[in-house]
């Protein structure tokens, strides 16, 4: 299944934390969580070419992206952000005072906010 992700797998652009929750009766169950529903949908696609006899259920895979986006603004001279949610997750990059990020997903415990950066808007 390695080449399904593969399209998916920077996580500058993408978020694909899909992982296979069970197999039970050709029923794969699906859990964690996409960036928004094309990606997910671009999932269930390849894994239906790919395994034909196998129906995917993806009830357990949450959607970080909603219709209304929640836009946030870096308040501090620099903040970081990084590949995933955690303190010890690869930074990616700095967001600059000013600069927005599309709030996704609330870290754990200190951690920031996991989102998508934008430079403008």
């Amino acid at each position: 299944m390695p080449e399904i992700f593969h399209s998916f797998s920077d996580p500058r652009i993408h978020h694909c934390q899909i992982e296979v929750a069970g197999l039970d009766a050709g029923v794969c169950t699906l859990s964690g969580s996409a960036l928004d529903a094309e990606t997910l949908t671009a999932v269930l696609d390849a894994l239906a070419v790919r395994f034909p006899d196998v129906t995917s259920a993806a009830d357990g895979v949450r959607i970080l992206r909603q219709s209304r986006a929640r836009w946030l603004t870096v308040n501090t001279n620099v903040t970081s952000f990084n590949a995933r949610p955690g303190l010890t997750a690869e930074r990616m990059t700095q967001m600059m005072g000013g600069g927005r990020g599309e709030f996704l997903q609330r870290g754990r415990g200190a951690s920031p906010p996991f989102g998508e950066w934008s430079s403008g808007r």
